[in-house]
């Protein structure tokens, strides 16, 4: 008798307290607006944890002519203290372009 009234507890419950889980989970942000023509945008940038990252984009030309389909994506980081702006010089943006693929290049 006592597990059924444990379980008769438990499973009333339940309910309210993954509710209540539900409820605390963070809320996601607003979409920010990014440019999606072709082209080497520069200082962009996001807001994460309160803090303003700011990064470069390219998008190649092929982008527009792709009719919605996906395309890949290459996260350029960089090192010895060089920024997004030498980094946008690298001549991975050239491969990029020549072989159709998205690259954000962060600060």
């Amino acid at each position: 008798m006592k597990r059924l009234s444990v379980l008769l507890l438990v499973l009333f419950l339940l309910p309210g307290f993954s509710s209540a889980l539900a409820a605390t989970k963070p809320k996601p942000s607003p979409k920010e607006n990014y440019p999606t023509e072709p082209g080497l945008h520069k200082d962009l940038a996001f807001t994460n944890a309160g803090q303003q990252r700011t990064f470069n984009l390219f998008i190649p030309s092929s982008y527009s002519k792709r009719g919605g389909k996906g395309m890949s994506l290459l996260f350029l980081l960089h090192g010895a203290g060089m920024d997004a702006d030498e980094m946008s010089k690298n001549s991975m943006v050239e491969v990029a372009e020549a072989e159709g693929f998205i690259t954000v290049i962060p600060d």
